[in-house]
């Protein structure tokens, strides 16, 4: 490691060859030190090979990831999720990304060039901004993913790479209604259909933006379905945006909350990630009411579901806030 080229190289080979502490001498070490005003440290999960190619990836893109607080890792629910790797302060910075390295409507638009920004221009007079800046992003997502050469993409493409496009055994959406509903695998009701419907037009406007395959570009705006930001806090044309690492944090449904009693006593906005700056980039930053320990998953908020807006005995109402949030992300929260 002292012989690499540089510290981030020595960060990378520490999380990927890294042995597992001993969990008894590390409880005897916490004891021990238990008055000392330093971090407690303890064993996050090991970093798996596909989630170590993957920072690697994301770390050419000029994405700053800690990996001295956070780790990268498989969850134990079929997919990856993000772990304290120390105790977190609240509020302290855990990763930055270029705001060239987040995708969204405005600069796909320019970089798909002069069709693309025609597009959005005739969509937006119309009165389908909404639907049309969505479609930008899956298409220069799709481009980013399938065109290697293409000089103004070449920031997103590291991105691009890490996310899960179907072509492998291991899909990471395969058993989202959407894809089952395709595969004729579940009767979509009124609801799911009207998803496959906004999701098929997408597809289309991303076949003629970005010049890919349907598969390509049906998966594309699937990806932006389930991943896209809103940052319009930070910036106002971040509407739609799809953020490298930030989105590698898990929603705090019941059963990824099961595993920590302490999350449970925390409001549950409190408890997860923020979307911040510092230094001049997008930052990710622990949570605002919550001491991470070491071993702790992190979360970010998807989506209130509708809690707080549809009427407590209007069960209908209930059930299709419930719908829509299972139908864009692919999993019920109180799973």
């Amino acid at each position: 490691a002292a012989k690499s080229a540089g510290s981030r190289d020595r960060v990378l080979l520490y999380v990927g060859v890294a042995p597992r502490p001993d969990e008894a001498a590390l409880a005897e070490a916490n004891e021990r030190d238990q008055k000392s005003l330093g971090p407690k440290f303890a064993p996050a999960p090991r970093v798996d090979a596909a989630a170590f190619a993957d920072v690697y990836k994301l770390a050419e893109a000029g994405i700053l990831i800690d990996h001295a607080r956070v780790r990268v890792a498989a969850d134990g629910r079929g997919g990856r999720a993000v772990f304290a790797a120390r105790d977190l302060q609240r509020n302290e910075v855990v990763a930055t990304v270029p705001w060239t390295a987040l995708i969204g409507a405005d600069a796909a638009a320019a970089a798909l060039g002069e069709e693309a920004q025609t597009f959005l221009e005739d969509e937006t007079a119309a009165g389908r901004a909404k639907s049309a800046r969505p479609v930008l992003v899956a298409a220069a997502l799709a481009r980013a993913y399938a065109d290697a050469d293409a000089p103004a993409f070449t920031g997103w493409r590291p991105h691009a790479l890490t996310l899960d496009w179907g072509r492998g055994a291991d899909d990471g959406l395969a058993a989202h209604p959407v894809e089952r509903a395709r595969r004729g695998e579940l009767a979509p009701d009124a609801q799911l259909v009207e998803v496959l419907d906004q999701l098929d037009r997408a597809a289309t406007h991303v076949m003629r933006l970005a010049g890919v395959e349907k598969e390509i570009a049906w998966r594309a705006s699937l990806l932006t379905l389930t991943r896209a930001f809103d940052l319009t806090h930070l910036k106002p044309e971040l509407d739609v945006a799809l953020v490298p690492f930030a989105d590698l944090f898990n929603h705090p449904s019941a059963s990824t909350l099961s595993s920590n009693p302490r999350a449970l006593e925390t409001d549950v906005v409190d408890l997860c990630i923020q979307s911040s700056t510092a230094d001049g980039a997008f930052a990710v930053r622990a949570p605002r009411g919550f001491d991470a320990a070491a071993g702790d998953e992190l979360f970010n908020w998807y989506s209130n579901a509708g809690h707080g807006h549809a009427d407590p005995g209007d069960v209908a109402a209930w059930r299709w806030q419930e719908n829509k949030f299972l139908y864009q992300y692919g999993f019920s929260m109180w799973d």
